[in-house]
């Protein structure tokens, strides 16, 4: 019923059994009839919607929001307005409490993945683990897109990290060269993920479109304590499709933290992104 676009809204929160509110940040209104992507215009779907975020709320925590509205000529329906929403647990302290496994450049995926008998490829160690499953990678470039289709559990995640003091590269194939890795976008990816329940560590991602990309189906991965140089005109962490935008994605609860994104932009095209948040479900932290 707003018409002439004057009304005004407020938002309040609280912990779930708290007698007091707490006064939200201010909202923003969305007045814009059309919104642009490059020069194509396109209808505004959610003129007039308001929108703002409720910052430092705990962990694994339940909380009433509220949101009034205000409009001296327009019609209001129900206001004010009180949903419920539960924070989630924090995931940085799971464990993985199953085998542990190591890949070497100096060893074979005939081998059975031990510290003196290590795997040649993080491929070979992708397709084997089970839930709780450690896999050290000890040091070297390893010239590898890797796909991780395998899924751990809430209480008991799988862990790919660098073997500790040791400096693990991923350089996928297909890219020397801004130009040469958007010819080759397709092939000169590092990780990409489509799985659940798994926590990637501490490993140097360079020389590619983009060093890492959660797809669908995915939800609760842990990405830190990575390093992503050398990603030309594409991303270091991609939330959603591999290949396109157009399809709403299965991808949610993705937690990014203490990592280092250093992109080199190519020479005609400078479009390139740390974190890509294309189409998902959202619910990530990034930090």
């Amino acid at each position: 019923g707003d018409t002439n676009s004057n009304n005004n809204a407020t938002l309040r929160y609280r912990k779930a059994g708290d007698s007091t509110w707490i006064q939200g940040m201010a909202l923003t209104p969305d007045r814009r009839d059309v919104v642009f992507y490059k020069s194509i215009a396109f209808p505004n779907g959610f003129k007039n919607q308001w929108r703002g975020s409720i910052l430092n709320l705990k962990p694994n925590t339940n909380y009433e929001v509220e949101v009034t509205f205000s409009d001296t000529d327009g019609v209001l329906g129900t206001n004010p307005v009180i949903g419920a929403i539960s924070t989630w647990k924090e995931t940085n302290q799971i464990p993985s409490l199953g085998n542990t496994y190591y890949v070497s450049l100096s060893g074979d995926d005939i081998a059975n993945g031990s510290i003196n008998n290590p795997w040649r490829t993080i491929q070979k160690a992708a397709d084997s683990v089970n839930a709780g499953d450690t896999v050290n990678v000890r040091a070297g470039t390893y010239n590898e897109k890797v796909t991780f289709l395998r899924s751990g559990t809430p209480s008991n995640y799988i862990t790919f990290k660098n073997y500790d003091g040791e400096t693990a590269i991923i350089d996928p194939p297909g890219c020397n060269t801004g130009t040469l890795c958007r010819q080759s976008s397709s092939v000169a990816m590092g990780f990409i993920v489509k799985a659940k329940y798994l926590r990637i560590k501490g490993f140097n991602f360079t020389d590619s479109f983009g060093s890492m990309t959660v797809a669908e189906p995915s939800s609760d991965i842990i990405i830190e304590n990575n390093l992503m140089t050398n990603f030309y005109g594409g991303y270091g962490v991609k939330l959603g499709s591999v290949n396109n935008y157009s399809n709403h994605q299965d991808v949610s609860r993705i937690t990014i933290q203490n990592n280092t994104m250093e992109p080199t932009a190519e020479p005609t095209d400078q479009d390139y992104a740390t974190i890509n948040v294309a189409n998902n479900e959202g619910n990530h932290v990034i930090r």
